[in-house]
């Protein structure tokens, strides 16, 4: 597999996602909510915002 560079930038102030352990499935992903916290409601939806600004090369999803 080829290596690519990834810029990221992060406006929160949550640290980067990482694996908690080595046998972790996913990352978790925090929440960036500078105005407050969000209520939704039964079968409600909304997006999240998390701070992270990811730009990969083009050719790349």
């Amino acid at each position: 597999m080829k290596n690519i560079s990834v810029r990221i930038v992060n406006k929160s102030h949550h640290p980067l996602p990482a694996y908690s352990t080595q046998d972790s499935a996913g990352m978790d992903v925090r929440a960036y909510l500078p105005e407050g916290s969000i209520t939704l409601h039964p079968m409600q939806r909304c997006l999240i915002p998390t701070g992270l600004h990811i730009e990969l090369p083009s050719g790349y999803e």
